[in-house]
C-alpha cells in the first residue's frame, strides 16, 4: 500500500492515559504518510494527565467528540462528524463494546470496517452479557484484529469466522525508550516497579503479598503506576502488610514520569491473573516498554504474556495468583543480579523485532488492504 489513505478511528474516549498503544498506531500511520481522524464518544477525563505525545501529535486538532448518544443521527455530516461517504478508505474501532455501537458507521461512511479487540471485551464482556453480544458485530466487521493467539482462541469461541481474524500487534516506540543495563551495587536496595491499570486483572493484590515476602529478607523499594477503582483497597493492604516505608503508590502519571521510574528500577513485575468476573488480559504494552528499557521482568503465564516475555531469556514467569511463586521469582533474579544485563538485552533485542512501530505499522496497514479488498465480498455486507 503506498498511496496515502485515510483513516478515521472510531474510540469511547480518546486520550486515555492508560491507552498510549493508540497513540502510538496512530503515530506510526501519520509517519508512513496517512491521514488519521478520531471519532471519540467521550472527551477526557478532567484531571486525567495527558501524555506529552498526545500534545506534540496534533491529534486532539483532529478529534472530533459525539458526547451524545451514540446513534446514526448523531453522527449527521452536517454537525461537522468526519464520517461522510467518502471521506475515510477505512474505519478502525477498538474495544468490542464500543466496535458494537460503531457498528453502522460501516454502512453511513461507505468505508470497511476493522474492529480490534483487546481482552476485558472477550472476557469479562461476554460472561456479563451473553456469548451471542458480538453476533452482529462480527457479520458487519471486514476484519477483526487479535494481538495474540489467546485472543483469537477466545474469538473463534466466541463465534468470530475464522476467515474475519487476523493477528495485529501493538506497537511500542522503541527508539523513544533508553535502554539500560541493570546492575545491583552493593548495600543499594532492589528497586522494582510495576505500571497498570489498578484493577482485579493486573494482580497488583498478589504482587504486594509477594512483595511483603520478599522484603522479609531482602531490601527492596516498591513503585506501582496506575490509577483505577481498587486505589483504596490496595492502599488499606499496604498499611496492613506493614509496607509503607517499602511501597509508593504513584497514582495515574504521565509518560515522562513513567519513564522516569523505569529508569531508576532493576525489575519490572506484573502478576496479571483472570479476574472474578472473567476480565482477562491481551498483550499488556507495559511489559514491551519495560523489556525495551532493558528491565529483567517477572510476570504469569496468563493470556498472552508468554508471547512477550520470553521465559528464562528476558525474564520469569509464574502461575497465576500465586505470591509464593512470585516471591520466588523474584528472590532468583535478585540473588542471580549477575545476569540482569544479558536478560535486559534479550527482552530489549525481542521487543525491537516484535513489537516496535515500524513492523506493526506495515503490519496494521495490511489489515487496512485487506479490508478494503474485502469490503464488496457479499458475506461481509452489514446487517439490520
Amino acid at each position: 500500500m503506498t498511496a496515502p489513505i485515510r483513516i478515521a478511528f472510531l474510540l469511547e474516549r480518546f486520550p486515555v492515559v492508560s491507552e498510549t498503544f493508540l497513540v502510538t498506531e496512530m503515530r506510526g500511520l501519520r509517519r508512513a504518510g496517512h491521514v488519521v481522524d478520531v471519532v471519540s464518544h467521550h472527551r477526557p477525563r478532567p484531571g486525567e494527565p495527558v501524555h506529552d505525545e498526545v500534545a506534540r501529535s496534533g491529534l486532539l486538532e483532529r478529534t472530533h467528540y459525539v458526547d451524545a448518544a451514540l446513534t446514526p443521527d448523531s453522527l449527521d455530516p452536517e454537525r461537522s462528524i468526519p464520517l461522510a461517504p467518502g471521506r475515510h478508505d477505512v474505519l478502525h474501532a477498538h474495544f468490542g463494546p464500543n466496535a458494537r455501537r460503531f457498528a453502522f458507521a460501516r454502512q453511513q461512511a461507505g468505508a470497511p470496517l476493522v474492529v480490534t479487540f483487546h481482552g476485558y471485551d472477550f472476557s469479562a464482556q461476554p460472561r456479563a452479557h451473553g456469548d451471542a453480544m458480538y453476533d452482529e458485530l462480527f457479520a458487519t466487521a471486514d476484519v477483526v484484529s487479535v494481538n495474540c493467539e489467546h485472543a483469537r482462541r477466545a474469538l473463534e469461541a466466541l463465534g468470530c469466522p475464522r476467515e474475519k481474524l487476523v493477528r495485529l500487534r501493538m506497537p511500542i516506540v522503541t527508539d523513544e525508550l533508553p535502554f539500560r543495563a541493570r546492575h545491583l551495587w552493593p548495600g543499594e536496595p532492589v528497586r522494582i516497579v510495576t505500571v497498570g491499570r489498578l484493577v482485579e486483572k493486573k494482580g497488583h493484590t498478589v504482587a504486594l503479598r509477594a512483595i511483603a515476602d520478599v522484603a522479609r529478607d531482602i531490601p527492596v523499594r516498591y513503585d506501582v503506576v496506575g490509577g483505577g477503582p481498587l486505589a483504596g483497597r490496595l492502599d488499606a493492604l499496604v498499611r496492613a502488610l506493614g509496607l509503607e516505608g517499602v511501597v509508593a503508590l504513584h497514582g495515574e502519571r504521565d509518560s515522562a514520569s513513567v519513564r522516569g521510574l523505569l529508569d531508576q528500577a532493576h525489575l519490572f513485575v506484573l502478576a496479571s491473573s483472570e479476574a472474578a468476573d472473567g476480565d482477562q488480559e491481551g498483550a499488556p504494552v507495559a511489559l514491551m516498554e519495560a523489556q525495551a528499557c532493558g528491565l529483567p521482568v517477572v510476570s504469569t503465564t496468563h493470556a498472552g504474556i508468554p508471547e512477550i516475555v520470553l521465559d528464562g531469556q528476558s525474564g520469569l514467569l509464574v502461575p497465576e495468583n500465586d505470591p509464593r511463586s512470585l516471591a520466588n521469582a523474584i528472590r532468583q533474579l535478585v540473588r542471580d543480579h549477575e545476569t540482569w544485563p544479558a536478560l535486559g538485552a534479550a527482552g530489549r533485542a525481542h521487543v525491537a523485532q516484535t513489537f516496535d512501530v515500524v513492523p506493526c505499522t506495515e503490519e496494521l496497514l495490511a489489515v487496512y488492504a485487506r479490508a478494503m479488498n474485502s469490503r464488496d465480498d457479499p458475506r461481509l455486507v452489514a446487517v439490520g
